[in-house]
């Protein structure tokens, strides 16, 4: 027999999948894509509180800086720019 001295690439992401794999052998389709479906809809809602509970409630004690708002131009100010 040779010897591979090769290490094993990316060792955690195989343990993963296989793991990953497995478990998943376990379901039918219709269940692996309602698990989806709920992790997806599980993100969402946890952006949706960070972006309007949890950051502005932590941009006003100081815990965080606050977002740099867009300044909105306005059509007068367009054309001022162009005359000087």
């Amino acid at each position: 027999m040779t010897e591979n001295h090769n290490p094993i690439q990316m060792p955690a992401l195989k343990a993963v999948t296989a793991i990953g794999g497995a478990a998943a052998a376990n379901y039918s389709w219709s269940e692996i894509a309602s698990i989806a479906a709920f992790l997806y809809t599980s993100l969402l809602i946890c952006e949706w509180i960070w972006k309007r509970m949890v950051r502005p409630f932590a941009e006003r004690h100081g815990w965080i800086t606050p977002r740099r708002r867009r300044q909105l131009r306005t059509r007068s100010t367009d054309l001022g720019e162009l005359d000087g």
